[in-house]
Formats: structure tokens, sequence, C-alpha cells
């Protein structure tokens, strides 16, 4: 098909160099006038492969690095329309902590953090500070896709598929890709109380292609129901599943 050849074309004759927009302020914004785009929150792409690292120094190093390079080439190029949102280091809560406050003092809307986290979750006790900030700052906390702390990444299509193609069976989640991840970072929240103690906070799932929100706003209440059918004792949260997912996300 002529879909099929272009996408083919585009991938054998790709330059970097020839694609500014991914570089350079200007040309970005000439993008966004063609697509009548007024004004952006800006994610990172490649940088956010960096939440694989488990250095902490290493970690808030190269995730600075990239954030200064945000607010000095596109955010002060036009401060108005462009707005980075800062990678956040969590592997050191209190200079996650001094790093959210400072990119807010400087203009930021928003603050990016890992999805999900490796044998672990944001309900552990130890993140509370992040929250706490998050709402004294008056700003949502952002996820993106293929960001989850400590979780090796994979490019698509770099090798042969490991599974028979006929016994492949459709998975929403596209191995933590897809929604899953960005459901499991507002389950942690809202099941652990986060959104209780913090009412004002909100979330930002970013291209995860949550296109199931509508039917799982519908059902959660239902599903959480049937799960706890004999110990909601054990239920931290206060309210319906899905006034968080209103009210918060």
């Amino acid at each position: 098909s002529n879909f099929k050849k272009s996408v083919n074309d585009f991938v054998e004759n790709y330059r970097f160099e020839d694609f500014k927009e991914d570089w350079e302020p200007a040309v970005y914004l000439k993008a966004l006038d063609r697509d009548n785009v007024e004004a952006t929150i800006i994610y990172a792409s490649w940088a956010r492969y960096n939440c694989t690292q488990d250095d902490p120094k290493l970690q808030r190093s190269i995730l600075n690095s990239y954030n200064e390079w945000m607010l000095e080439t596109f955010s002060s190029y036009a401060p108005k329309r462009l707005f980075p949102a800062p990678m956040i280091s969590i592997l050191d809560v209190d200079l996650a902590v001094k790093d959210m406050t400072d990119y807010v003092k400087r203009g930021c809307k928003t603050v990016h953090f890992p999805t999900t986290i490796l044998d672990s979750g944001y309900y552990e006790k130890k993140y509370e500070p992040l929250w706490a900030t998050a709402a004294d700052l008056d700003i949502p906390i952002s996820v993106h896709a293929n960001s989850s702390q400590g979780r090796p990444m994979k490019l698509h299509g770099v090798k042969k598929r490991a599974f028979d193609p006929v016994k492949y069976v459709l998975n929403a989640n596209q191995n933590g890709l897809g929604q899953g991840a960005g459901w499991e970072f507002i389950s942690n929240l809202m099941f652990s109380g986060v959104f209780d103690r913090y009412p004002s906070l909100k979330v930002v799932a970013s291209e995860f292609k949550m296109c199931d929100a509508a039917h799982t706003y519908e059902m959660v209440d239902y599903n959480m129901g049937r799960l706890a059918t004999y110990d909601s004792d054990r239920n931290v949260y206060k309210r319906s599943p899905s006034e968080y997912i209103r009210e918060n996300v």
C-alpha cells in the first residue's frame, strides 16, 4: 500500500539532521504553527530510557543535564509556548523534592516521574514527600510511556519475534509499553490512600494508549467491590475508585 511504502521510505532514508524539530526550537515552533498548536508540554524522548539506571548520582546527573538543555534551549526561546517536563530521579527522595521545587520556581508546570518501579511501587511510604511537595507546589505529576525505574527497556522490532505469530494473543499492555504501566502508577496512588491524603493532587498519564479509560471508569467500582467482597476492611482508600479517576487523573 502507499502507506506502507511511505513508512518504509522514511525508515530507509531517515537522517537525524533532516528533522530539526527535535533540537531547534525555531523549527519546532513552525511545526506547532503548522498543526495549529498554541503551546505544548514537552516530554523527554530518548532521555527517558535513563530511568533504567540504578545509580542515584549518575541518574540524577544525566536527567538534570537533559533538563538544563531543555530549559536553556527550548523554554527560554519561547517561554509562553514551550513548557518542558523535567525528568526527576526518585532514587534519592530528598534530592527529588529539591529538584521539583527548583524546576517549578523556574517556570515548569509539571515534572516527569518514572511510571513504575521495578520490584517496588509508589505505595511505599518513603515516597510520601513527593506527593506532599507536588500538592504544595500545585503542579500535576506526569508519567510517560517507556520510562519505568530500573526496568530494562527494549526498542521495537530490534530482533525476530520469539513467539509463534500464529499463537499470539492480543495484549493491551503490550509487554509493559501500553496501558498497564499507566494504570499501575495510578493504582499505586489510588489504593495506598495518596489521593485521600492529598485530594488536590493531579496526575497525567501521557502516551499510554489508554483508550480503555472510559471502560475502566465504568467498571472499576464494580470490579473492586467484587474483589473485596470478603475483606473490604483491608481497603485503604476512602472513596469509590471511579471518583479518583474523575477528580485526580
